[in-house]
């Protein structure tokens, strides 16, 4: 068909950024949304560390689950990797799992299996872990 070279829709991932976005602005507000990004661009947890995310992660006490989504290009499976090995670094459990997914960023937000059977998996063993500490 003839492009419009205007706001319609000529492709169909307008269609669903359009819908996004509707339903996103519906729950948020934007201003929020413009300062969260934008802690998140400059948050850097190893910054106090001499750059080294290890020694942040040094005197943590929990367990960690990343999970990455191939084309995610917001966290690329590759920096979610370096964390892992940041954390296994800093004697940190951890468990990493990289997803096939051609949704990018928004992924997570959608119901592909893996990531529900795996993040469901994960929460039932803490869960199990804490009832079986608790008694």
């Amino acid at each position: 068909g003839k492009l419009s070279f205007g706001l319609n829709t000529d492709f169909q991932v307008e269609s669903y950024l359009h819908y996004q976005g509707e339903r996103f602005s519906e729950n948020f507000d934007a201003n929020t949304y413009l300062l969260m990004t934008k802690a998140l661009d400059y948050f850097d947890p190893a910054v106090d560390f001499d750059g080294d995310l290890s020694k942040a992660f040094a005197d943590t006490n929990c367990k960690f689950m990343l999970i990455s989504f191939s084309s995610d290009w917001r966290f690329p499976p590759e920096r979610s990797r370096e964390i892992v090995n940041d954390l296994l670094k800093a004697g940190r459990e951890v468990t990493y799992l990289e997803i096939e997914a051609d949704q990018g960023h928004d992924a997570f937000l959608l119901p592909v299996p893996r990531y529900i059977k795996a993040f469901s998996a994960y929460l039932k063993r803490i869960h199990q872990k804490i009832i079986n500490d608790a008694t």
